[in-house]
């Protein structure tokens, strides 16, 4: 059983690793200025939308993810727990929280006021979550009850093209920080694979470990692992 465990941890950090590499990518949607983009909705079970994630192909090696400035990572980074970079737009620095540390990227936020602009329409919207990359395309989600208009398109449109020569160039320039990201991201799959199999093998193999001491710790031990493992996903 152990060796099957590690082999399921293996296998679950090989995935991660392969996934990041090779996303997956829905078909065209639709096109905007004659420029195809991806959009999936999310529904409810009354069949009713309740958001969207927008997309235009934007192949890069450097993940990142752009969002609103929230109280507790402007609490964190006071405390210089963490630390973001400032492009110098006292109104985007404040209602923005940048994470990713490319040089190339950040050097182009700092210098294109248009893809500023950009990312504060969108992420001022009703709803609006996040903006991110995975590699293959820059993304958009929403909370709403309606799928994307040509705002929302022509904007990420926008920033998409302003950002376009600097994922190019990423990929020929590549940074610790994609590697950094993806290894914790694999690890976190690993232990969440090795406490699976753990979790199963004490409550269906197992012995009866309300009287055993070492299975208790064990079990609340992959309890523990799984817990973790997903709230880092």
């Amino acid at each position: 059983m152990d060796l099957f465990k590690l082999a399921v941890t293996i296998i679950a950090i090989i995935s991660r690793y392969i996934r990041q590499f090779e996303p997956d990518q829905p078909e065209h949607t639709g096109h905007c200025d004659e420029v195809p983009y991806f959009e999936t909705e999310t529904r409810n079970k009354e069949d009713k939308i309740t958001g969207y994630q927008l997309g235009f192909s934007l192949p890069t090696d450097v993940p990142f993810q752009i969002d609103t400035e929230s109280s507790a990572s402007a609490f964190f980074t006071w405390l210089g727990v963490s630390r973001e970079f400032q492009t110098g737009d006292e109104h985007f620095d404040r209602n923005v929280y940048l994470g990713c540390d490319h040089p190339l990227l950040l050097q182009a936020l700092q210098q294109q006021e248009s893809a500023r602009l950009a990312i504060l329409a969108l992420l001022q919207l009703p709803g609006a979550k996040k903006i991110w990359s995975d590699g293959m395309s820059l993304w958009f989600s929403r909370t709403c009850e309606h799928t994307s208009a040509s705002t929302e398109q022509q904007l990420l449109l926008q920033l998409a093209r302003v950002l376009a020569p600097v994922a190019e160039a990423t990929r020929k320039q590549p940074a610790p920080f994609f590697w950094r990201y993806l290894t914790i991201e694999a690890v976190v799959w690993g232990i969440f694979g090795y406490a699976g199999v753990a979790f199963a093998e004490y409550y269906l193999v197992g012995p009866d470990y309300h009287l055993d001491s070492m299975a208790v710790l064990q079990t609340g031990l992959a309890s523990s692992l799984l817990l973790f493992a997903f709230l880092c996903c």
